[in-house]
């Protein structure tokens, strides 16, 4: 490696490919002056002597710090036992015969109660159904 020193006095150390190397503290002081300043990427690398591709990478790989990776929520799977009585769903069918309870799973089925033998049916399905969906 070897060593120069810039224009604000800073010592600069580059590599035996003639590659500038830059501390942590250089590289946020850069990209604090970015973030504060209105110039696009490109010209502020030009304007400052960095190659555009390096100043990108220290600009994303601050992001990726900054930034968790959004992990999408996954719903959970319950299963809520509901019980019905059957005489409460023959007075609901006698005043809206053409109304039903409609039930609808996490799997995406719908279970319909409209009377009811069709509410002792939907209390007759076991809970191991659920695993089905």
């Amino acid at each position: 490696m070897t060593d120069r020193i810039d224009g604000g006095g800073s010592l600069l150390k580059s590599d035996r490919l003639g590659r500038t190397r830059f501390t942590e503290e250089q590289r946020n002081a850069f990209l604090d002056a970015y973030e504060e300043g209105a110039l696009s990427g490109p010209e502020f690398a030009k304007v400052h002597g960095l190659k555009y591709q390096t100043f990108a990478s220290w600009r994303q790989k601050r992001k990726c710090q900054q930034e968790p990776p959004e992990v999408p929520a996954q719903a959970e799977s319950t299963f809520n036992l509901i019980e019905v009585d059957p005489d409460l769903a023959a007075k609901a069918q006698a005043v809206a015969p053409d109304s039903a309870l409609k039930i609808k799973l996490a799997c995406g089925a719908t279970l319909e109660v409209s009377d009811p033998t069709s509410a002792r049916l939907a209390a007759a399905v076991p809970p191991s159904t659920q695993k089905l969906c």
